[in-house]
């Protein structure tokens, strides 16, 4: 057993050290599946902060078991993935389990995956990684927004190609959710007050359309998320 450094990388600080897990899992490729692997990437003391994952090439798969994406930084064409730990890193222990399906006679080396990671770098919206496997057919995610959902927030979540299904999976009855074209859903109807930071978290359920036989599918680092705050209410004359 064995663990492979990548020390010093480019503008990076020469404290940071990189460390793939030797527990990485790798299949190949075959004439009834696609080849991949489980790797885990390992950074300590991230906290809040994000990491950036350079592939060598794009891949027809890639999910972060225990971990979120966050789309503005990110491009699945560039085999390019922003991830964080949002929420309770300490209990995932400072690695990143990211599954990895090749594409077809795609497959490189895990030790050419690059990882730069930045504590001072929190995003304040992350969005729970997805698909989860390579079926095509649905995903589950979740939005995390740090600074938490509030009276008058609008969510608006925006995919690249259209949807055939989507639902709010998060159980608000007071959540009223419009869309056009089955692409930009917006979300409103948050009810905790400003000063309530407790509502940090909206998940939501897609099934992928299929169009002529061809699964329209997509990744979390494929979809835009923004949420336009209410305007903060003026304290009250002392």
């Amino acid at each position: 057993m064995f663990l492979i450094l990548i020390v010093g990388l480019v503008g990076l600080s020469a404290a940071q050290v990189v460390v793939h897990n030797p527990r990485t899992q790798q299949w190949p490729e075959n004439t009834n599946t696609l080849g991949g692997a489980i790797v885990g990437l390992y950074y300590p003391g991230l906290g809040n902060g994000s990491c950036t994952v350079q592939l060598p090439q794009m891949v027809n798969l890639f999910h972060v078991m225990n971990g979120f994406i966050i789309p503005d930084g990110s491009s699945a064409v560039q085999g390019l993935y922003k991830v964080s730990a949002p929420t309770h890193w300490s209990l995932i222990n400072g690695t990143f389990n990211v599954l990895v399906i090749f594409q077809s006679q795609g497959a490189f080396n895990i030790t050419d995956i690059e990882l730069s990671c930045d504590p001072t770098d929190v995003s304040d919206i992350n969005v729970y990684s997805f698909p989860q496997n390579n079926e095509e057919e649905e995903a589950s995610s979740t939005i995390c927004f740090r600074p938490a959902f509030h009276q008058g927030d609008v969510l608006t979540i925006t995919f690249p190609v259209a949807v055939k299904r989507f639902n709010v999976t998060t159980g608000d009855s007071n959540l009223e959710v419009s869309n056009e074209d089955n692409m930009v859903y917006t979300i409103t109807g948050f009810k905790h007050p400003f000063d309530n930071n407790y509502n940090t978290e909206i998940s939501f359920n897609i099934q992928y359309n299929d169009v002529d036989g061809v699964n329209n599918w997509f990744s979390a680092a494929d979809i835009t998320v923004v949420v336009d705050r209410a305007p903060t209410p003026e304290a009250p004359a002392s």
